[in-house]
C-alpha cells in the first residue's frame, strides 16, 4: 500500500529536481550567454551530431567515475564522485543551451533567461517519466548538454539580450 509520505516524498523529491536543473540552466545562461548561445545555435543547426558528440564524451566520462567509484580505495572513490559531479555540473550548465533552444519564443518580449527557465522546466518535465525519461531522456539531454559546450564551434546570433 502507497501511503501519502511516500507520494509526498516522491512529490517533493521531483519539484526540487525540476528547480535545480531550472536553477542551473539559468544561471549557466546568465554566467556564460555567448557559449549558452553558440550552444543553442550549435543544436538547431545539428541536433544529431551535437547529441553524439556529447554522448562520445559523457560514455568514457561517466564510465570511469563509476568505476573508481566501485574501487575499495577511499582516494580512488573519492576521485570518482568528483568526475560523476564534474560531468553533471558541466551537463547541467550546458543544459543552459538545450533550455535556451527549447524555450525560445520570437514573438514575446521576454529577456532571454525567462526563455531559459521556461525551456529547463519543459525539458525536465519529460525526465519525469518513470524508464522512458529516466533512461532515455535524462541521459541524452545532459549528454547533449556536454555536447552543446563541447565540440565544434558554431556562430552565435548576432544580438541577444542579457538581462
Amino acid at each position: 500500500m502507497i501511503t501519502s509520505a511516500v507520494v509526498s516524498a516522491w512529490l517533493w523529491v521531483h519539484i526540487g529536481i525540476l528547480l535545480v536543473v531550472v536553477g542551473y540552466s539559468a544561471c549557466g545562461y546568465a554566467i556564460l550567454p555567448g557559449t549558452a548561445e553558440r550552444g543553442r545555435a550549435k543544436l538547431a543547426q545539428r541536433p544529431v551530431v551535437t547529441a553524439l558528440i556529447g554522448l562520445a564524451i559523457s560514455a568514457p566520462w561517466v564510465t570511469g567515475a563509476i568505476i573508481l567509484m566501485a574501487l575499495p580505495n577511499g582516494v580512488l572513490k573519492f576521485a570518482g564522485v568528483l568526475l560523476g559531479l564534474s560531468w553533471l555540473f558541466i551537463a547541467l550548465v550546458g543544459m543552459s543551451a538545450i533550455a535556451l533552444h527549447v524555450g525560445r519564443r520570437d514573438l514575446d518580449g521576454t529577456a532571454r533567461w525567462h526563455e531559459v527557465a521556461r525551456g529547463a522546466g519543459l525539458v525536465t518535465l519529460t525526465w519525469m517519466l518513470p524508464l522512458l525519461g529516466w533512461f532515455v531522456a535524462l541521459p541524452l539531454t545532459l549528454a547533449c548538454g556536454v555536447g552543446c559546450l563541447v565540440g565544434p564551434r558554431a556562430k552565435a546570433p548576432a544580438s541577444s539580450a542579457l538581462i
